[in-house]
């Protein structure tokens, strides 16, 4: 599942347990 947060301009994508900070 790929979900994708906008929060103060930055993004979180969350992928195969693998999370990436924007």
């Amino acid at each position: 599942m790929l979900r994708n947060f906008g929060k103060d301009g930055a993004c979180v994508k969350v992928a195969d347990k693998e999370l990436h900070f924007t």
